[in-house]
């Protein structure tokens, strides 16, 4: 018997082909990659694949690895992975990842999610 997989979660990425104005420098760089659901260890993941070639693994500090936007988009665009995402490393920018912060049914962002301070004051004082 077939083994029965759930289904991957749902994927947001909004328009793809028209990215919000704050990104515009980002989608000059040759920073992205893309990713497909994967499931590890009984939970879902999103490991990073080579934009130009999205059946190869890439790696977020490996730039021989990473892509223009536009090739991220296109592998997205044409069925070959699920998301893009942008590599951080070698620079000077800063990002933070929050999970489990959106209502799944309304939309609504969790109060603490909405406060910056939140977010960045722990991290300042870890250091």
């Amino acid at each position: 018997m077939p083994e029965l997989r759930p289904p991957h979660p749902k994927t947001y990425n909004g328009d793809l082909a028209d990215p919000p104005q704050a990104l515009a420098p980002l989608c000059l760089k040759r920073n992205w990659l893309v990713w497909k659901w994967a499931r590890k260890n009984g939970a879902w993941t999103k490991p990073p694949f080579r934009a130009d070639n999205p059946g190869r693994h890439a790696s977020n500090n490996d730039p021989a690895t990473w892509a223009s936007r536009h090739d991220a988009v296109a592998a997205v665009l044409a069925g070959k992975a699920d998301g893009i995402g942008f590599s951080l490393f070698d620079t000077d920018i800063g990002a933070a990842d929050l999970d489990h912060c959106r209502d799944a049914v309304t939309g609504k962002i969790d109060r603490w999610a909405r406060r910056p301070s939140s977010i960045v004051r722990p991290v300042l004082m870890s250091r």
